[in-house]
Order: C-alpha cells, then structure tokens, then sequence
C-alpha cells in the first residue's frame, strides 16, 4: 500500500469515527448538566412521612409554593433527627401566613391538611398540648408537612428558613 492510499484510508476511518465522537461528546455534556442540576435522594426517615421513598432533587429550582414537594436541610434543633440532615416535605405554607394546628388537622390561610398528630404524640408520649397551636410564619419562613399519619414536621419543630431550601423535589418511587 501507497502512502496516498494509507492518507486515503486514514481519513475515511476518520469520517466513520467523527459521529461516536460527537455522540460521545453529547453523552458527556448531557450527564454533566444532569448531574450539575439534579440529586437523587432516598427517604431514609424512620417513619414514612410522604407517599414515596425515592425523589429526583432540581438544586436549580429552588422556588417555594404551597402544595409542592421540596428538599431541605434540616436546621431546627430538634431531638428526632441530626442536624444539618437533607429531608423532602411538603409545603403547606409560605410567608406572612398564619397556621393553626390541632390534634386533627392543619388549617393555613389557604388550605386545609386532616393530619392528625395522635400516632405520632402517643408515640413520643406526648401531650397534645405540648404542640404550638398556632404559628405566625415570618417572611422567609416555611412551614412543612407531611403526608401520613407517622409524619414528624413543622407542627412538631416549627417552620425552616427559606435559605434552608436545597431545590425543588419530584417523587419517582
């Protein structure tokens, strides 16, 4: 073989090679801004609190509305959970709003939660009147809830800071 017929066959392996490069390309920067933007997280609490165990975590959406689900981290001192801990909630009410909480339910200027804190208080022995009845959330503050009878949130260690908020969560399992 010449060595304008190996340039020749050099080229077109080339030419056959330059489309896995750019897929392999796409591959690479595609998984780049997935994991950039987006974290798994697993429910690992000891009592189910939502309806699934597994969320896709949008770190780049961390914008608040009431109803949706969103990942936090855990700054409230409490006695059920460390410290600085990712935990995925509900929002039942943002800023400026006032919550009223009783052994049955969760009212907001809004919204209407049957949540009923009986399980949960007799568990930790509890009093119903050992819980805050009603809570005047500041500005930049959000009160979580739960979705199930076992849930432990914002009724039993108050609302978190909105600069706690760690993006917006999506259920997937």
């Amino acid at each position: 073989m010449n060595l304008a017929a190996y340039k020749q066959d050099a080229l077109k392996g080339l030419y056959r090679a330059k489309p896995f490069f750019y897929l392999f390309a796409f591959i690479v920067l595609a998984f780049s801004y997935f994991a950039s933007r987006y974290s798994i997280s697993f429910n690992v609490a000891i009592s189910d609190c939502l309806n699934s165990r597994v969320f896709l975590i949008d770190t780049w959406d961390k914008r608040v509305y009431e109803g949706q689900l969103i990942a936090f981290q855990m700054n409230v001192e409490t006695t059920f959970y460390e410290t600085g801990d990712i935990w995925v909630k509900k929002v039942g009410a943002t800023g400026n709003k006032v919550v009223n909480v009783d052994e049955n339910a969760i009212t907001t200027n809004t919204q209407y939660f049957p949540l009923s804190t009986a399980y949960v208080l007799e568990r930790l022995e509890r009093q119903p009147e050992s819980l805050q009845a009603k809570w005047q959330l500041k500005e930049d503050e959000i009160f979580m809830i739960g979705e199930t009878l076992t849930s432990l949130d914002s009724r039993f260690w108050g609302p978190i800071n909105s600069t706690d908020v760690r993006g917006r969560a999506y259920a997937i399992l």
